[in-house]
C-alpha cells in the first residue's frame, strides 16, 4: 500500500493534467533559509486558503515534484510560496535562485 500511495502522489500532476507553466515575478531569500517565490497566476487557476501546489524545477530534476502551501490569498493576482530549505532539493532550489539574484545584482551595479 505505501508504494501505491507514493506512486500515485508522484504521477498526480501528470494524471490530473494540471501542469501549468508560470513565470517567476520575484524571488526573495529571507534569513532562516526561507525562499519566497512569487509567480504569475495561470488563467482560470482557482484555489482556497490552505491549499498546496506542486513545484518542479527542471534545472534541479526533470521529474521531481514537491508540494508547498500556497501563501498568497485567493484574490491576489499572483501565486506565492514560502519554502524553508531543509533537504537537498529545497537547498538546491534556494542556491539556484541565489545565483540568479547575484548575477542580476552584478548587472544592475555594473
Amino acid at each position: 500500500v505505501p508504494l501505491v500511495l507514493y506512486a500515485t502522489e508522484r504521477i498526480h500532476p501528470f494524471y490530473k493534467g494540471k501542469d501549468h507553466r508560470v513565470s517567476i515575478i520575484k524571488a526573495i531569500i529571507y534569513t532562516g533559509n526561507v525562499l519566497a517565490l512569487y509567480m504569475t497566476k495561470p488563467p482560470a487557476f482557482k484555489y482556497k486558503s490552505g491549499m498546496y501546489l506542486f513545484v518542479k524545477c527542471p534545472d534541479i530534476s526533470k521529474y521531481e515534484w514537491h508540494p508547498f502551501s500556497i501563501t498568497s490569498a485567493p484574490g491576489d493576482d499572483y501565486l506565492s510560496v514560502h519554502i524553508r530549505t531543509l533537504g537537498d532539493w529545497t537547498t538546491e532550489l534556494r542556491n539556484t535562485f541565489a545565483k540568479v539574484m547575484f548575477m542580476y545584482e552584478l548587472k544592475t551595479i555594473c
